[in-house]
């Protein structure tokens, strides 16, 4: 029983994270396809193919290895006539799609607490207004504290409140990740969508040549980097969980 319980959380896990990294993707895709740059493939999984299927612009795969998802677009001349405003909108677009998924949630369950009256209507209006700000600032502090080795915590005040519920364990972990995977990929790392939108930027300010005399591998380290401390240092809370008050939904 106990190997069945636990392969049954490892298949969970997986389809959860697939999902996050679908959601990521296809954000990517959808831009793409505004802006009008050919789509060669839109993949759940790495490795071998284990299906595939013809869409109408580009081809869907599902893969082997359901650890990561992609899309590949042609780097030809449509995508190199985009502005860099139209190229980090595309690299946005993930990061969007991930924190807008998760907000989503967190506000239907603070609106759920106020309707419950476990908030009252001036808390609700405060607690909306202040969640964006939340996010933003454990973005800053989840860098802060890797580069400080976790000497720079995030304050108690930072956690993101969902309205006094307590919500089911599997949404739980979806809005976690999903925030996770949203403000991780916005560091400057080039591996990361946030490296992306740097690069973009330092070529459109003409300092492009620059970007060659930076070693591939550095970026790879880095992560390495940030995940390991990130991990061992920080508490990645990301939402305010007192069971003593909070309601079961």
């Amino acid at each position: 029983m106990r190997i069945i319980r636990a392969l049954y959380k490892i298949f969970l896990f997986i389809v959860l994270l697939e999902v996050v990294l679908a959601i990521h993707e296809y954000g990517h895709l959808r831009e793409f396809q505004k802006k009008h740059v050919p789509i060669q493939e839109f993949s759940l999984g790495v490795g071998p193919v284990v299906y595939q299927n013809q869409m109408n612009s580009f081809i869907f795969s599902v893969r082997l290895i359901p650890l990561a998802a992609y899309v590949a677009a042609e780097d030809g001349e449509a995508y190199s006539k985009l502005s860099a405003w139209d190229k980090i909108i595309i690299y946005m677009a993930g990061i969007r799609n991930n924190i807008l998924s998760a907000v989503i949630f967190v506000f239907f369950f603070q609106i759920l607490g106020w309707k419950r009256d476990n908030l009252s209507s001036r808390e609700l209006v405060k607690t909306i207004a202040i969640t964006p700000v939340k996010i933003v600032a454990r973005f800053f502090y989840l860098l802060f504290g890797c580069i400080t080795f976790g000497f720079i915590k995030p304050p108690s005040w930072i956690l993101v409140s969902t309205g006094k519920i307590h919500p089911p364990k599997l949404i739980r972990e979806f809005m976690f990740f999903s925030l996770v995977l949203g403000l991780f990929n916005l560091a400057p790392i080039s591996m990361l969508d946030g490296g992306q939108i740097a690069k973009t930027v330092i070529q459109s300010m003409g300092y492009g040549e620059y970007l060659a005399m930076i070693p591939q591998f550095v970026s790879s380290l880095v992560l390495m980097f940030l995940i390991i401390i990130a991990n061992v240092c920080l508490d990645l809370r990301l939402f305010e969980f007192d069971l003593k008050q909070e309601k079961t939904l």
